[in-house]
């Protein structure tokens, strides 16, 4: 138990510490990528407010896309001051345009100013773009928008390759980084994680000691008791009054030993040894030593096991948890009710089902089942012999061999122990 209270503490304080860390990562990076698609923005929005000294430059400039002995190149006038002027407006903004007349024809290029593209591929994009109808977006690595210019329509690309791979490998450190401090903190935490529930340890130690000790000094008084009973019954004879004592007697013996069971099933963090057991063959044997008792109340079981279903485990532990089921099945279903038993093999686990009528059950889970002392009736009536012991014992045995068990009601009026084993 003390090992799940310390794997429990690490698991939620490193997930903690998982989520607040991709928090930031995921806020950082978000952060990131805002910053950079505004500076790609920026820069369209640079290029676009200097479009009327580009074209000025770009009349300047004889394109002869098509020419054997200059093709996709550029003859430059020698305009040097304003060349000069749009180097200083423009530095460091990657771009190229593209001007296409009324009827989607390129009149015009210029690919100065990026090497990424040349001329013939920058009219590629640009007439792709166009026939589609896109006039503002994202390219595979340029931000682009089409602004009309009288009669033609201009194309304007913006290299925005370098800001996306900036945010991919800030995206990967970031990770990296995550991950790296995600290990390192393990550390401490497991070392710490036994600091942290040794006060629960020492608790849950002093409680079991005082159960058990409490069982060992509560079955003498129980002992002299029942001896005194039968010299009372020499005596006088058998009375409903020692018929009442010695029910008590039975009732208080049965409790101690439930709760020294308890607390033995919980001093126990894993089994020591498993053997192979034959689940069906034992919930089998089970189920036909509770055919009869079901019967003298008035009531019938019956079972849908499927064979060969093996598991490893402790037979004896097993066949206590079969018979903590079936026992109060039989005591608490309704009166003539039919209840009926399930195994079968679901993927890599063992699904057990134990259902009965119980009118007092709503529809919903019951896990307070597993409580100890708890009754579902209100009053606490021990008619039935109950204590409210045997579901904690039947909880703890399958959490030794790694199950789960819950319990609930699919529909008013019913209740269904499911084990997973």
């Amino acid at each position: 138990m003390i090992k799940q209270l310390q794997r429990r503490f690490i698991k939620i304080a490193m997930l903690s510490f998982c989520i607040v860390v991709f928090l930031i990562v995921g806020l950082t990076n978000i952060l990131n990528y805002v910053r950079a698609r505004k500076e790609i923005e920026e820069n369209l929005s640079v290029v676009l407010e200097n479009l009327d000294v580009i074209q000025q430059t770009e009349k300047n400039w004889k394109w002869s896309y098509g020419r054997k002995d200059t093709e996709d190149s550029y003859i430059y006038a020698e305009d040097t001051d304003i060349k000069e002027d749009i180097d200083a407006i423009l530095s460091g903004v990657r771009f190229f345009t593209v001007t296409l007349d009324a009827e989607g024809n390129v009149i015009r290029t210029n690919t100065q100013n990026t090497n990424t593209v040349d001329a013939r591929r920058a009219s590629e994009i640009a007439l792709d773009l166009y026939r589609k109808g896109k006039m503002n977006g994202y390219g595979k690595y340029s931000r682009y928008r089409a602004v009309p210019a009288g009669d033609d329509l201009i194309y304007v690309f913006v290299n925005c390759k370098r800001k996306m791979r900036e945010c991919g490998n800030f995206l990967k450190t970031s990770l990296i980084s995550a991950i790296l401090e995600l290990i390192a903190v393990f550390f401490p935490v497991y070392f710490f994680s036994k600091a942290v529930v040794r006060p629960v340890q020492e608790s849950i130690n002093k409680q079991k000691a005082f159960i058990t000790n409490a069982g060992h000094e509560i079955k003498t008084p129980l002992t002299i008791i029942d001896a005194n009973t039968d010299v009372i019954e020499l005596t006088s004879g058998e009375t409903e009054w020692t018929k009442s004592i010695r029910n008590q007697i039975r009732r208080l013996t049965k409790l101690t030993e439930e709760l020294v069971g308890l607390a033995k099933l919980q001093e126990i963090d894993e089994l020591q040894e498993r053997q192979k057991v034959a689940v069906s063959i034992v919930l089998r044997e089970t189920c036909e030593q509770f055919e009869t008792v079901a019967k003298m109340h008035g009531k019938e079981l019956v079972w849908d096991l499927q064979d060969n279903l093996w598991m490893y485990g402790d037979e004896a532990m097993l066949e206590r948890l079969f018979s903590i089921l079936l026992d109060n099945a039989v005591k608490y279903a309704d009166e003539k009710a039919r209840i009926s038993v399930s195994a079968k093999k679901n993927g890599k686990y063992i699904q057990i089902e134990v259902r009965n009528p119980a009118e007092n059950m709503k529809k919903g889970k019951h896990m307070d089942l597993f409580e100890r002392f708890y009754r579902a009736d209100a009053s606490h009536n021990s008619a039935t012999g109950g204590h409210g012991i045997g579901l904690s014992n039947a909880e703890a045995i399958v959490e030794l061999h790694k199950g789960k068990m819950t319990a609930g009601s699919p529909a008013d009026g019913e209740i269904c122990f499911s084990i997973r084993l």
